[in-house]
């Protein structure tokens, strides 16, 4: 399914309709999902409102009731309010990836101060995979309504539900791969990232699976909003190697122990999800310490190319000039602090004060909060010479120069040799994961 760019706004108009839909939709927006022969049977019992819909949705929504038409492409539900429809899912796929505003219906308005909740009843042999939070009841999640809109992804389709750990569950397509591999695979990523943050960034995420073709992992992708998910697509023909040499899931997990900042700065986002994988992936003992250093040396250099990061907007900036502004933090407060803090600590505060993939953080709240756990003023300086200007007091050449990164190789006896030992020293090894199957 593709997702219309257009909403329809199913509304009697008016002057401010964003702003009384608002006002009229508190409180909690309740949900019973039947998956019946490859459709949705719903049942929504919501506050008396105007009701919106996406674009896709129009093609898919079938005998509505409980809404009353006030105009050709517009409905107003009373108070209190009970809807019942069906939605036709594609019979084309077998897995079926989604979001829930595809497929619920919901009030008009942000839903600000409102929570959803969704039970969701699945025959045998399907399941219902979703980063959503858990609610109460078993088969239910709840959420903030205003997250409803660009929510965790969920899939429907016959997974095996796996519990990696108390905070993440891991949905595999049944039937496809070699279990035990792909289950390896995805509690090492988890077990770097959580060892990389102290704990695992958010309370409850998940790792949907979804069968592609090739033989390696081709793309992933992680949200928040009432949840997490790290969506990941597998080729059917993956071979246990590939799974080793993956950097993909690694990088996707990363990203949800860090808030989200405005467009214009996604290459914080990004940039540090990239240095990061490419650290945890040698602490974890998947690439060696001379693998590290001649992608970063290799790589690095060109994310500050193309000058201010904030103004740039280039993949490269985007990506390794991210990097290189994590990279020149992690050295930057190495230094100055005597080896007593690092770029760990910063992202650990970040993450205890809040500030993972469900919130929304001004870029200047990241760097109070990531100066203030290390005691040095590292982010705000790099702020001002990277991401405002294109003039760093260290540059990324000279700094891996110090650390004894050079063309021939590791030297040891480099000034900041001690550093770049630290920054790569491996995580202890893992505790055996317990994996349980589908509760």
């Amino acid at each position: 399914m593709t997702r219309g760019a257009l909403l329809l706004t199913l509304a009697l108009g008016c002057a401010h309709p964003a702003k009384e839909a608002e006002a009229a939709a508190p409180g909690l927006w309740d949900y019973r999902v039947i998956y019946a022969g490859g459709d949705l049977r719903v049942t929504a019992h919501l506050p008396g409102s105007d009701l919106i819909i996406t674009e896709d949705q129009g093609a898919h929504v079938h005998d509505l009731k409980g809404a009353t038409k006030t105009g050709d492409d517009s409905w107003r539900c009373a108070s209190p309010c009970t809807l019942t429809y069906e939605f036709e899912l594609e019979k084309d796929e077998t897995f079926l990836p989604s979001t829930p505003d595809l497929w619920l219906i919901r009030p008009a308005g942000s839903g600000r101060g409102s929570t959803y909740q969704l039970e969701m009843v699945m025959p045998p042999g399907v399941a219902f995979a979703t980063g959503i939070t858990p609610g109460p009841a078993k088969n239910t999640y709840r959420a903030p309504a205003a997250d409803m809109e660009d929510g965790p992804y969920s899939a429907f389709g016959p997974f095996d539900l796996r519990a990696m750990s108390s905070s993440v569950t891991l949905a595999l397509p049944r039937g496809i791969y070699r279990d035990a591999e792909v289950t390896a695979w995805a509690a090492r990523a988890i077990d770097g990232v959580t060892q990389y943050y102290g704990h695992f960034p958010v309370p409850n995420a998940a790792i949907l699976v979804l069968p592609g073709s090739g033989d390696e992992v081709s793309s992933g992708t992680a949200r928040g909003g009432g949840g997490a998910a790290v969506q990941v697509m597998l080729g059917r023909k993956i071979t246990e190697d590939a799974l080793h040499e993956d950097w993909i899931l690694v990088h996707e997990l990363l990203h949800l122990g860090f808030p989200n900042l405005p467009k214009r700065q996604e290459w914080w986002e990004e940039g540090l999800a990239t240095y990061l994988e490419c650290i945890v992936r040698e602490r974890l003992g998947i690439t060696s310490e001379e693998h590290l250093w001649r992608e970063l040396a290799g790589n690095l250099p060109r994310g500050l190319e193309d000058g201010a990061l904030n103004r740039s907007g280039s993949w490269a900036s985007t990506y390794w000039g991210g990097a290189a502004f994590s990279f020149l933090a992690d050295v930057m407060i190495r230094e100055r602090t005597q080896g007593r803090r690092s770029l760990e600590d910063a992202v650990r505060a970040i993450v205890a004060a809040g500030g993972n993939i469900n919130e929304s953080w001004s870029p200047e709240l990241v760097i109070a909060t990531a100066d203030r756990a290390t005691g040095v003023p590292v982010f705000a300086e790099l702020w001002a010479q990277l991401a405002e200007n294109d003039a760093p007091k260290l540059g990324v050449e000279d700094a891996l120069k110090k650390l004894g990164v050079t063309g021939k190789g590791l030297d040891d006896r480099a000034p900041w040799a001690s550093i770049r030992k630290a920054m790569g020293q491996r995580f202890p090894r893992p505790q055996a994961q317990n994996v349980d199957p589908e509760r």
